[in-house]
């Protein structure tokens, strides 16, 4: 997954949101457990103005691992508790 996860992180940094999230969904295609690619979604979603999806995002990131801090921090400064 850090291919997959390298080359979104790029993206991203780049600004380019819409590609980084085609490459998240591949990976999370690939794997489905793949949390990270979960967190980083909702990243470029909130970035894209996308709350529902950033939301929707970084619960499956956490339904896969409860305790992904960085995925909690990000639910709760968009109001989720």
């Amino acid at each position: 997954m850090l291919p997959y996860k390298e080359k979104a992180i790029c993206l991203y940094n780049l600004g380019r949101y819409l590609e980084a999230l085609a490459v998240l969904e591949k990976a999370t295609a690939v794997q489905s457990t793949y949390d990270e690619g979960y967190y980083w979604a909702g990243r470029c979603y909130e970035k894209i103005n996308d709350t529902k999806s950033a939301i929707a995002s970084y619960e499956l990131a956490l339904q896969i691992d409860p305790d992904y801090e960085d995925a909690q921090d990000a639910l709760s400064k968009l109001g989720v508790k």
